[in-house]
């Protein structure tokens, strides 16, 4: 009897991953998570933890600019066809060091950059949210 993964039985396919699309309020929500799970990191001196959940805050704006501008929103395919200015808005989200100043300056320019695409993006909580998480700055 030949085993089927799971994959193929539901696509019939064999494909491993079924694309959904992106959902710019999804998008910022987990952004948002993610910046609180970075803050709590930074503050247990979770290094490299730390420095995954910035860079998923940061991921999570990239891709709400992706859907804004009509470029690809996933896996970061449409991160390199983002414009200068629109990259230049990132400046600082990189966690450059492993010192906690370095880290939390990383997480301040994510949330900001977060913040502002949640903005551009209309979503009617995005204003509540960035009073929220004011504490971050």
């Amino acid at each position: 009897m030949r085993v089927q993964s799971p994959s193929t039985t539901a696509t019939g396919t064999g494909a491993l991953f079924i694309p959904t699309p992106a959902v710019a309020g999804d998008l910022f929500g987990w952004g948002v998570i993610y910046a609180l799970h970075a803050r709590s990191c930074i503050e247990r001196g979770r290094v490299w933890q730390a420095e995954h959940y910035v860079g998923a805050v940061r991921d999570h704006a990239l891709s709400l600019a992706c859907l804004r501008e009509g470029l690809p929103a996933v896996q970061a395919r449409g991160y390199d066809d983002l414009s200068a200015d629109m990259l230049a808005r990132f400046e600082g989200s990189h966690v450059g060091a492993v010192e906690p100043d370095a880290r939390r300056r990383a997480l301040v320019a994510s949330v900001l950059a977060l913040m502002n695409e949640g903005a551009e993006a209309r979503l009617p909580h995005a204003s509540t949210v960035a009073q929220q998480l004011a504490e971050l700055r």
